[in-house]
């Protein structure tokens, strides 16, 4: 069974896998010898930050410090 901090780090390993991928795939299509996939490249690419502007990172190291407090407490509580 997966840990919950090892199944968020997961989701942030499969967020910037995407990102790049993605980033990648533009990359490879643009050519220099063309004028308008020089001058789309720009919005192209503000497209794909846009689609991942969510702070996925924050919110998983959020989650596991949250994680790993509760565990604190429930180890460190009297009677367990």
């Amino acid at each position: 069974m997966t840990s919950p901090s090892g199944a968020m780090a997961a989701d942030v390993e499969r967020y910037y896998r995407h990102l790049y991928l993605e980033s990648d795939l533009l990359l490879r299509r643009i050519s220099c010898n063309s004028l308008a996939d020089m001058e789309a490249l720009p919005q192209a690419w503000e497209r794909i930050l846009k689609r991942y502007k969510d702070d996925i990172v924050q919110d998983v190291l959020l989650k596991i410090s949250l994680f790993v407090d509760n565990q604190r407490e429930l180890c460190c509580s009297p009677g367990s």
